[in-house]
């Protein structure tokens, strides 16, 4: 029999890759924001209410969607 006596795991998620995480972080946002205006935009275009208000709901989406891929486009450089 063989014995290791200084043995250990290490972890899986290193400590040292902050970038990453902080990049899968803004991927999951992407992926979550995409998927809420799927979701949204034709249910604000079939309703009508109020169509200034869903006009303006799907243009600040859009604008908060845009941001998201220029942030992930960003932290890309950082993280390749």
């Amino acid at each position: 029999m063989v014995f290791v006596e200084d043995w250990f795991v290490e972890s899986p998620i290193p400590a040292a890759y902050p970038m990453q995480i902080l990049n899968v972080f803004t991927v999951f946002l992407l992926v979550v924001m995409s998927f809420a205006m799927v979701v949204a935009v034709p249910v604000l275009y079939a309703s009508g209410e109020d169509s200034g208000r869903s006009n303006r709901l799907i243009l600040l989406g859009s604008a908060v969607w845009i941001g998201l891929v220029l942030l992930n486009w960003g932290m890309s450089v950082f993280v390749a």
